[in-house]
Formats: structure tokens, sequence, C-alpha cells
């Protein structure tokens, strides 16, 4: 035996079931967007011989253009790992040969 449910009773679980869905995409582009493919950021790891004049806070520049800043500096054997962060904008004028160098600003 088959029970049909009224108007209202399908009215009321058709706006449970939407709600749930919402929630559940909402939940989600939530979470991705502070990482993976949404993220507004990305982190890179820099390993430079020289790291003079780097600290945390140390604009980070893409093609001249400032795109982030240093996180961290430290040290790493004979050479030293600067953690960057930089802009989601700049992810793709990098490329996986990307090389970097430590430039001082000039006056």
């Amino acid at each position: 035996m088959t029970r049909t449910l009224s108007i209202r009773q399908a009215a009321t679980l058709g706006l449970v079931v939407v709600l749930c869905l919402a929630t559940g995409v909402w939940g989600l582009f939530r979470v991705s967007a502070k990482s993976g493919l949404w993220a507004e950021t990305c982190d890179l790891t820099i390993v430079s011989a020289d790291a003079r004049n780097v600290e945390p806070g140390t604009p980070v520049r893409v093609r001249g253009i400032e795109y982030g800043r240093v996180t961290s500096v430290e040290p790493s054997g004979d050479n030293v790992c600067i953690q960057v962060r930089l802009d989601r904008k700049a992810r793709d004028l990098l490329f996986a040969d990307a090389s970097a160098t430590v430039q001082t600003k000039g006056v």
C-alpha cells in the first residue's frame, strides 16, 4: 500500500530539501574559498642562498607589480627558506620553472 503526500506535505518536504541543499552549497563555497582552486591567496616557498634585508612583511613583486608579502624567513642548512603569500591574481603569472631573485629597493 502506498501513501501519497498532500500538497502541503509535499511543499514542506520540498522546502526542507531546497534549504538543506542551499546550506550545503553555501558551506562548500565558504570552505573552498579559503583553500584550493578558489583560494584568495597562494603560499609559496622560495629557497635562496641570500636573504639579506628580507623579513616578514617585505613586499613581493611579480613582474614589477606588488602581489604579496613575505610571511616568514627561516634558515635551512646553507640556504634560507622564504615563505611568501601572493594574491590569487599572481598565480597565472607563475610557471613551474619560475625563478626568484632577492633585490633591494633603490632610492
